[in-house]
Parts: C-alpha cells; structure tokens; sequence
C-alpha cells in the first residue's frame, strides 16, 4: 500500500510517516520543505492546483493523509482570509483528485468547531459553533467531504482532534513554548520569569502518538463520512499545566499573567468524548498527561542544551 502525508515534515506528519512505515507502508509525502536526496517528500505548495494534481497522478497514492494546514487559532485572526484559502481551497483539490480516481482521502479535523458548551464531554452529534477563521475553515472542510461522500460515494475519513502536544511541537503552541522557557531557564539562558497568557482556559490534551494511532485506525476501522473526535476525555486548565511542568524542575519560576496574550473569542473549556471512536475503532488514548509532558520538556531540555 502506498500512502501519501501532506505536511509529512510537520509535527503530526512525522510520527504518522514512522507509524505507516512499521505497519508495511510506502509513504510519501507534499511539504513546503523537503530534507536532501529524499526523493519520496516533494516540496509543493496545496494551493497550486495544477502542482497538486501533477504529483498526485505521479505518486499515486492508494490514501491520502492530509494534515497541511495554516494551525495556529491566534493567527488565524491576523491572516483570515489566508487561514480559510490555505485549510480550505487546498482540501479541494485532494477530495477531487480522490472522487475521480476512486481513491481514499484523511482529512485532519478540529475539535475548535464546537465552539464554547456548557456540557461535557462533548459528542460528535453536538452542535457545532465555529468562533475563529481556523475552526471556520475546518468546519467548512468537513461538511464538504461529507456532502461529496453522500452524493459521490467517495471514501473521505474524518477527525475533529482536540488539542494534542508532545515532543517535537513547535513552540507557538503552550506546551513546548512553557517547556522551551523552562529548559532555557534550568542553563540560566533565560531569567526565572515567566510571561503567560490566558491560564483559565481548559482543554483535553492528547499525546501526538496516541493521535496518529487514533488516525491510522479510522482510516482501517472508521466510516467514511464520519466525523471521529480525538481526545483523551479528561480536561485541564492550562494553570494545571503549567503546575505540572513546574512540578518537574528544580527551581521556583514567578509566574506573570498578561492579558494582552488572551486570544480572540477564546473558548472557556474544551473536553471531549471518544466514545464513537473507541465503538467502531478500540482505540483509546495509552499515554498519561503527565509521560507526554516530562517527554516534552526533556525534548526542549536537549534541544537547547546543543544549541
């Protein structure tokens, strides 16, 4: 079988490619960036249609991952319109190329389409309530790809992840950028201070190994058309977070709250429920919050530490 990852070199992307290979794949990928000699990953941009559908008819994939987006829900309100083109436009092209050639498409969802609810945890037939230009783009993804399933009998298969972090994660996300300070910290390469954002927000951490196991089994398991939440069903405020990751240094750190940092339309608490998930797939999430945090920190531990 062979399959091909858009954004393969990204932080899902990655450990989705090792996962397909240990399970007998010939994976390649469509990413912004390539690494030297690695003919299987094309540098290519989604938005170029005719690219797009040059190196699809060239690999041909058997299924496609598709996990390239424009992620970051801050800056999905700096640049609206690119957010929507990037997520949206762009996913077009792969349900068109997989409808005509019969093929199987993934597409990487969010659980930010629900919006703010009062109950939890929160179920796939719950209203859904964009709130940002990111989960906007999203949402218009997936009611896209179910309709072309309905009317098109394409093999389309969908997730609304929730939150999910772990070694390697970029720092513009709140775990790796508290582990990055931490780390920076520990060799004195940062004064003991720490600036935050909004610490009252809750939301459900997943280990990014625990969801590309969650998306290899909807796409063997799952229903095409169906929409899967990926969550661990247990939430935290991210003050509780950043207790824990105090918990594992050394050191007291003050702790400066600024409201400046508070996103747009942030959303009080995000919990989700895996239960259609774990019904169709027997996944369930295996590594705790607080395994998935001590890797994280001791990633940023050596990533700074070598420079």
């Amino acid at each position: 079988m062979k399959a091909l990852i858009t954004g393969i070199n990204g932080f899902a992307g990655q450990y989705l490619k090792k996962l397909l290979e240990k399970n007998g794949y010939d994976v390649w990928g469509i990413d912004i960036k390539t690494e030297k000699n690695n003919k299987k990953i094309i540098i290519g941009d989604l938005n170029n249609k005719e690219l797009t559908i040059k190196i699809l008819n060239k690999v041909n994939p058997d299924i496609i991952y598709h996990l390239a987006a424009t992620t970051s829900v801050r800056r999905s309100w700096e640049i609206p319109l690119e957010t929507v083109k990037n997520n949206y436009i762009a996913s077009l092209t792969l349900i068109e190329w997989t409808k005509e050639k019969n093929k199987k498409l993934f597409i990487m969802g969010s659980g930010e389409i629900y919006g703010n609810k009062k109950k939890f945890p929160i179920k796939e037939t719950s209203s859904v309530n964009p709130l940002t230009p990111y989960s906007l783009s999203k949402y218009m993804v997936e009611k896209t790809a179910i309709f072309f399933n309905k009317n098109f009998h394409t093999k389309i298969y969908l997730s609304r992840a929730f939150n999910f972090t772990g070694p390697g994660q970029r720092e513009v996300f709140v775990i790796p950028a508290f582990s990055k300070q931490l780390a920076e910290m520990e060799i004195g390469r940062r004064e003991k201070v720490l600036r935050v954002g909004n610490l009252s927000a809750v939301r459900d951490f997943s280990d990014v190994r625990d969801t590309v196991e969650a998306i290899f089994l909807i796409t063997h398991k799952g229903k095409p058309g169906t929409p899967y939440n990926i969550a661990s069903g247990y939430s935290y405020s991210i003050r509780e977070i950043l207790n824990k990751l105090l918990s594992l240094v050394n050191f007291k750190v003050k702790v400066v709250e600024n409201s400046q940092e508070f996103r747009k339309n942030d959303i009080r608490k995000l919990e989700g429920d895996f239960s259609r998930l774990k019904k169709d797939t027997a996944w369930s999430p295996k590594i705790s919050l607080e395994k998935t945090l001590k890797d994280t920190l001791d990633y940023w531990r050596k990533k700074v530490s070598e420079g």
